[in-house]
């Protein structure tokens, strides 16, 4: 017996295919059949009127922070978003030492406009490297996919430490590369890729595609 049987719903199938009235089972987290379903569910839900469709991933998010006090990234789920990627315009949270977390979170209410009080008061710093952080963010339990990118801006300073603040205040047109022989791949162990942003903040993106080889 199914679990879930979703019946009369207008099917979308994600591949393009024009959409069709029909029926769903699910069993566990599996789809065991689409189209017409027989059989009874454990419990079902008329689906007459909506539309049913695989969910959206969403490719340009900052929930990176909020994910600690939001699990669910509200509003997205609201609008059938099931997968969200953080990480985008250069900004994250980690890697991060101790000392900058401060200064990475004033980037956010810099360019993001995030309230500082809620990043002090959300954030569940436990972590220096991204696999850290990623820890953190699985004992969170999201209740989304999240796919993570790794912020440029975050990389540097880490790489950099003080001497990037000063560039950051004041970044030159074109600032030599912080990386040297810092190991930065141990750094962002299982990242989905690296962000970054045309700006004042973010710069020499060749020399951090260097490092990460």
């Amino acid at each position: 017996m199914a679990d879930l049987v979703i019946r009369g719903a207008t099917l979308c199938d994600g591949t393009g295919a024009e959409p069709v009235r029909g029926d769903l089972a699910v069993a566990g987290d599996r789809i065991t059949a689409v189209g017409r379903v027989p059989e009874r569910g454990t419990r079902e839900i008329d689906g007459a009127g909506l539309v049913l469709a695989p969910g959206f991933i969403d490719l340009h998010t900052h929930y990176d922070c909020q994910l600690f006090w939001d699990p669910f990234a509200t509003p997205s789920p609201w609008h059938g978003v099931t997968t969200v990627v953080t990480g985008n315009c250069g900004f994250t949270i980690a890697p991060c030492r101790p000392d900058d977390r401060e200064t990475l979170m004033q980037l956010l209410l810099f360019v993001e406009g995030m309230p500082i009080e809620t990043l002090r008061a959300g954030i569940r710093w436990a972590w220096e490297d991204f696999a850290g952080y990623l820890d953190a963010l699985q004992a969170a339990a999201p209740g989304v996919n999240v796919a993570p990118f790794v912020g440029h801006s975050a990389i540097r300073f880490w790489a950099a430490g003080v001497a990037m603040r000063r560039l950051w205040q004041s970044p030159p047109p074109r600032a030599p590369a912080p990386y040297g022989n810092v190991k930065v791949p141990t750094m962002v162990g299982g990242i989905k890729g690296v962000d970054t942003y045309i700006g004042s903040i973010d710069y020499n993106v060749n020399a951090l595609a260097q490092a990460l080889r």
